[in-house]
């Protein structure tokens, strides 16, 4: 028998904001509003709306430049994310059984992938074959399952592009691509954020060949400062 159920994800930590922030923008405390996007965390004004309207405390969440002030500095803007991640922090958990199929990808790891694959760079749209911050193509897509928008359906004209183009339909192609494919292609005889990795650049049936310089060099950055920035360990 097999059943689903939305499960509530609790792991937004201090160093895991720090890396959302570190993956979106550098943490850049002097990032300000720029195309509908402001702050450290780059948070649109729905965003703020779906998280409550934090704001400073005697401040109004009406009052003109509210959500542009709190998404500016770190710690309100921090406070946006984990309230908008008490919101929709849920993941559709398979219960099969004894057994339990969740996301295989912890959000760090797809954190460092985004920031190795294009330095999470959320104005970048469709070049060439590739697409969004995961830079996705059409065949890595359709082995995914064709995620798609809302209000889209798969065989919909764009549907494709405007998945990939967006962070958190990107993020679930990544998941479910990874899903599928999920392997030891370091051969460390674990399956972990590094064999995701290589299974991002090098497909599923060539992970376990090598790197290109410039991912690894960043995909490592990004994971050591993950570690330091958590204790050691890496989700």
């Amino acid at each position: 028998f097999a059943f689903f159920a939305e499960v509530f994800v609790s792991n937004l930590n201090a160093a895991c904001l720090r890396c959302l922030c570190f993956s979106i923008t550098g943490c850049n405390a002097t990032v300000g509003c720029s195309k509908g996007y402001c702050g450290p965390f780059y948070i649109s004004r729905v965003y703020w709306a779906d998280a409550g309207k934090p704001v400073f405390p005697e401040d109004d969440p009406e009052r003109a430049g509210a959500y542009q002030d709190c998404a500016r500095e770190y710690n309100c803007a921090a406070n946006i994310v984990t309230n908008y991640m008490s919101r929709f922090g849920r993941v559709r958990v398979c219960f099969s059984g004894q057994q339990q199929y969740a996301p295989p990808v912890s959000e760090i790891c797809l954190g460092c992938i985004c920031e190795a694959v294009s330095n999470c760079n959320q104005s970048l749209r469709c070049t060439g074959d590739v697409c969004g911050v995961f830079r996705i193509t059409w065949p890595y897509w359709a082995d995914a399952g064709k995620p798609v928008l809302a209000q889209d359906k798969p065989e919909d004209d764009g549907a494709y592009a405007r998945c990939a183009n967006e962070p958190y339909c990107a993020a679930r192609a990544v998941q479910g691509y990874m899903a599928k494919y999920a392997q030891d292609c370091t051969g460390d005889g674990v399956v972990d954020c590094y064999d995701y990795a290589a299974l991002h650049r090098l497909g599923g049936y060539g992970c376990r060949g090598n790197l290109d310089q410039a991912f690894q060099d960043k995909f490592s950055r990004c994971m050591v400062q993950v570690a330091q920035l958590n204790g050691g360990q890496v989700n």
